[in-house]
């Protein structure tokens, strides 16, 4: 609606209605490309569940010390 207000008001040859329409297209495209960026880190940090290793209560880090 808004970019019909805007070709509207300020007619079909103006950059103002131009930048109103391209604007939101390219904007959607880049936070599309942002969501798969944080995707694509998460499986790569995360494994494939997208959650950090669990460590079991009482489990002790193996810090290398042999028995």
């Amino acid at each position: 609606m808004a970019i019909a207000a805007a070709i509207a008001v300020f007619g079909i040859d103006s950059p103002r209605a131009f930048a109103t329409v391209i604007g939101p297209l390219v904007e959607v495209l880049v936070l599309i490309g942002l969501v798969n960026v944080a995707l694509y880190f998460r499986s790569r940090f995360y494994g494939h569940e997208g959650s950090p290793p669990r460590r079991m209560v009482g489990e002790e880090e193996n810090v290398g010390i042999g028995p």
